[in-house]
């Protein structure tokens, strides 16, 4: 089986949402070598795969590599991981990446997220300045609008 076939396995194992199969077949995809965009795509797949089983650590080793090859995107993905490991202070440092690279367009999610970190590490004052923030940006007439 070529190497592209074994990564259309694994992409279609975790569109499934048969995790378990995809980050096997993922795995294998990227230990025999692909391009980087291929990769790159596979890396995202077997992390978001890992994080549904509960492999946090596994998911989080390819959200690092993920990051560190330009996925910026990824700060928000890796913070949340990170909280899952009860890493607060690291959860926070992703956070902040999340929101600096979500400008200029502030989310109302990300300092509502920062600001629980704040507080399990009982920053109380920090928590409260990025609670008020996420209120300041939370869009109510949006949000009723979508519950009627």
């Amino acid at each position: 089986m070529s190497e592209q076939s074994i990564l259309e396995m694994g992409l279609d194992y975790a569109m499934a949402d048969m995790y378990e199969e995809a980050v096997a077949y993922l795995t294998q995809a990227i230990n025999n070598g692909l391009d980087l965009e291929d990769e790159l795509e596979a890396r995202r797949l077997r992390s978001t795969s890992c994080g549904q089983l509960g492999r946090v650590a596994e998911a989080l080793t390819d959200a690092d590599w993920l990051i560190e090859h330009g996925e910026h995107e990824k700060y928000r993905w890796r913070a949340h991981l990170k909280e899952r490991l009860r890493n607060y202070h690291g959860a926070i440092a992703d956070y902040t990446h999340a929101i600096h690279f979500t400008e200029p367009v502030p989310n109302f999610e990300m300092f509502l997220k920062r600001g629980q970190m704040y507080f399990y590490s009982q920053q109380f004052a920090k928590a409260v300045e990025d609670f008020t923030v996420a209120l300041s940006l939370y869009d109510y007439p949006t949000i009723s609008n979508a519950i009627y």
